[in-house]
């Protein structure tokens, strides 16, 4: 795998959906095809199909099954924890946002189900780490932003568009001011969300040769690796933020 720095310019200038297969979780071993760790380290989801079973990994050799909960049958493709790891996030195959109440993650109850609004299949969802936001992003070519402060009421704040592809991976910085994402348009692109109502184009990342699917920031949230199907990653460099993002 090769590695490159991403340049620069200034920001301005669908596959059919898939339901994954069904088939419960091994009853002693976590197992699926969509993860979601809380920021602890403590507690693990793990979506197969609708099916998101809870595990403790506080000893990682040895995990505890803790409870499940099921979308009504419907396929997730992502699910994410709040930072406090309260509530559970989850879009599924039906372009439904669902978020669930895990404080007690041996009886997960189910808090709302919001259709999206997206056109098209849903990819992936990240949480600010507050937990008052989130983001969708969706083969339509955007991503959509939500208030989950209340989460048993979530509401659609912007909508964002800009991108010339399926909208793929999404991810907050850990201050929560900015949010990344990356396309099939080989891009990565840059936001300022301090105020989601005044969301801020900041720049695109170029240098894919091929479509992006992965993003992560460093912890301290001034360098992002983005990685891509043409089998290299790469890294973005950002200025650090000089504050955290209002509550």
């Amino acid at each position: 795998m090769g590695s490159r720095t991403l340049g620069s310019r200034p920001a301005g200038q669908a596959p059919a959906e898939h339901t994954p297969a069904e088939h419960t979780p091994a009853e002693h071993t976590p197992a699926g095809h969509a993860p979601a760790v809380t920021a602890d380290g403590r507690t693990l989801a793990m979506a197969d199909g609708s099916r998101v079973v809870l595990w403790d990994m506080s000893d990682p050799r040895l995990p505890r099954r803790l409870g499940a909960l099921d979308a009504d049958g419907v396929g997730l493709n992502a699910i994410e924890f709040t930072g406090d790891g309260a509530t559970l996030a989850g879009t599924g195959v039906d372009r439904v946002l669902r978020l669930w109440d895990v404080t007690d993650p041996r009886n997960p109850v189910l808090l709302s189900q919001r259709p999206t609004g997206h056109s098209g299949p849903l990819y992936s969802i990240a949480v600010r780490r507050e937990g008052r936001m989130a983001a969708t992003s969706s083969y339509d070519d955007t991503i959509r932003l939500w208030d989950i402060t209340d989460p048993a009421r979530p509401r659609l704040v912007d909508t964002l568009t800009g991108h010339e592809g399926n909208v793929k991976r999404v991810a907050f910085s850990p201050d929560g001011r900015t949010l990344a994402s990356g396309s099939d348009d080989r891009t990565v692109r840059i936001w300022e969300v301090t105020d989601p109502r005044h969301t801020v184009p900041v720049t695109v990342l170029e240098g894919h040769r091929h479509f992006v699917d992965a993003l992560a920031f460093s912890p301290d949230g001034r360098t992002l690796l983005s990685g891509s199907d043409d089998r290299t990653e790469a890294v973005g460099h950002q200025r650090p933020s000089p504050a955290p993002a209002p509550g």
